[in-house]
């Protein structure tokens, strides 16, 4: 089947927050592109978005999990809830939607035609606006705004995309909401199943798009880049990133993928790179923890494990570093 003819899987994971569930669902619904299927996935402690589901169950598939995963931290549980999602689906691309984003009616029309035309293309992404709890769009230092010239695209490599990722200082591609990718491509074969939580065997506790886009890299799939402004990042104090054990976490997971990738020589082919990664890091460290207003007691081990690799990084000792980033993995969870 052609690419502009696959069905496409729209996947919105959901936990409370029904006044922008709404909003995610209906910018889904208005897609131009209608070969489409819409799955919802609501582990919210209340039945607020399940009723507000009710009123489209002739065009989505509404799943309820009846608080399953209380047991499970917060920055777990949309992991969780997204690899179900990944499972229940059925088309052969693949669209996170966050319940809480909003993708603008012509996102997966442009982006499909990439995968038709090549397929080394892994991912395909744009830039996004940023827009506050009422979707107003506001100001952000990135730069990334609905002002920049549309139809513009770049393509990167495998290698060159999973550097930039590494080196940059943070996400440069956004969220899974800012792209389209194969269904397949979600599959981790040494896993056996679907994940967005390993790149290469190391656990990841609350991105699951920085793994998934280097995992699929280090298949040889490249980025396409798009100058079009196809989606929206809503920032408000009640998301999951806004915790602080959750910002602690993306740190140590990042400088472990760093680690990861220079051991088996992905991305990373010297120690030049290396020094530019973590170098990328500590600035993205210092960006994340000047921003943090609370840390839970629990989460001293955290904090010193950061502190450790913040100073070895400053004393430019890149063996040290990558010694602290293996303790934080080997501390993991096994795999499920």
């Amino acid at each position: 089947m052609s690419a502009h003819k696959s069905l496409v899987s729209i996947l919105i994971p959901t936990f409370n927050q029904p006044e922008f569930f709404r909003q995610a669902l209906e910018s889904a619904l208005n897609q131009t592109y209608k070969n489409i299927e819409i799955l919802v996935s609501d582990d919210s402690t209340d039945d607020r978005v399940e009723k507000i589901a009710s009123e489209y169950k002739d065009r989505i598939r509404f799943f309820k999990h009846a608080n399953s995963y209380t047991d499970e931290p917060i920055a777990s549980r949309t992991g969780i809830n997204l690899e179900f999602l990944l499972k229940e689906s059925r088309g052969e691309f693949i669209n996170v939607l966050y319940h809480d984003d909003l993708i603008y009616p012509e996102k997966i029309s442009k982006m499909i035609k990439f995968f038709k035309k090549d397929r080394r293309v892994g991912v395909v992404a744009s830039m996004r606006d940023f827009i506050d709890r009422d979707g107003n769009i506001i100001e952000d230092n990135e730069g990334k705004s609905s002002a920049d010239t549309p139809g513009r695209f770049v393509f990167m490599d495998s290698d060159a995309a999973g550097r930039e990722l590494l080196t940059v200082g943070g996400n440069f591609i956004g969220e899974l909401t800012t792209v389209l990718i194969r269904r397949e491509d979600f599959f981790h074969k040494n896993l056996k199943k679907f994940s967005a939580s390993y790149f290469h065997g190391v656990k990841d506790h609350c991105m699951y798009d920085v793994p998934t886009y280097l995992e699929i890299f280090s298949r040889g799939k490249g980025l396409i880049f798009m100058s079009d402004t196809l989606s929206a990042f809503r920032r408000h104090k009640s998301q999951n990133t806004s915790d602080g054990e959750t910002r602690l976490l993306m740190l140590l997971d990042y400088l472990a993928f760093i680690a990861k990738s220079y051991r088996e020589n992905l991305f990373l082919h010297s120690e030049t790179d290396l020094s530019n990664a973590f170098r990328g890091w500590n600035q993205l460290a210092a960006k994340i923890l000047s921003d943090t207003e609370s840390v839970p007691p629990e989460s001293k081990n955290l904090i010193e494990l950061l502190i450790r690799a913040l100073d070895s990084i400053t004393k430019q000792n890149l063996k040290l570093t990558i010694e602290i980033a293996f303790e934080w993995i080997n501390s993991n969870s096994p795999i499920r």
